[in-house]
């Protein structure tokens, strides 16, 4: 294969917060060397529009990913306009790194049971592998071989092509969660414990989800 693999993590980050870190720090850990590309999500299809804007939500992850190298906060999805579909981001990306480079979406278990409702779903496995984070409690499977995904016997078979292939891993444990997060902020605690130091003062800075400072 040629060009670095892209490692494409989506989401809305309503904030970003320590678990969504764990789960990139166990993603990079399997896929050595691929570049981790943060996808703030403007519009999501599929659930009420974000508290903070795109834009803050954008800056909180450069914040929580400063130490990061590897890490680029892709901000395509705010400069499209309408539903944010991860069809199209992906289709973007493979007209900007071409046909070759493997591209390994992130998807937590949660998020998977819900992909054949997608749009376009049937488009997503000629674009991208997939990586799916488990976790307790959710017992259904999608079907992701009708979904066109072929199970990989090692997470390094990813690398080895560009697209089509699903690598599921456990989750890391966190209890961090951004609607307990939003929740707490807006009760007067500034600082969670679930919360980057940079990006817990920037919340603060910017009177986010109800916070202000003392």
């Amino acid at each position: 294969m040629s060009g670095v693999a892209q490692l494409v993590y989506g989401g809305t980050f309503d904030p970003v917060h320590r678990g969504h870190r764990a789960c990139a720090e166990q993603a990079c850990a399997l896929f050595e060397g691929a570049v981790l590309r943060l996808i703030p999500c403007a519009d999501p299809p599929h659930r009420r529009r974000p508290q903070a804007s795109a834009e803050h939500r954008a800056r909180m992850l450069e914040l929580a990913f400063a130490d990061w190298p590897a890490a680029h906060v892709d901000r395509r999805e705010m400069r499209r306009a309408g539903p944010s579909y991860t069809v199209d981001t992906l289709r973007a990306l493979r007209a900007e790194f071409g046909s070759e480079v493997p591209m390994i979406l992130m998807l937590g278990i949660d998020a998977a049971v819900g992909l054949p409702s997608w749009h376009e779903t049937e488009a997503l496995a000629r674009l991208s592998h997939l990586l799916v984070l488990q976790r307790p409690g959710i017992d259904a499977v999608p079907p992701y071989a009708q979904l066109g995904w072929s199970e990989a016997a090692a997470p390094e078979e990813l690398l080895q092509s560009a697209c089509g292939r699903i690598w599921q891993t456990p989750a890391p444990v966190s209890s961090a969660s951004s609607t307990a997060i939003r929740a707490a902020l807006g009760e007067g605690e500034c600082s969670p414990v679930d919360l980057d130091p940079g990006v817990a003062a920037y919340i603060v800075r910017h009177q986010l989800y109800g916070a202000h400072g003392g």
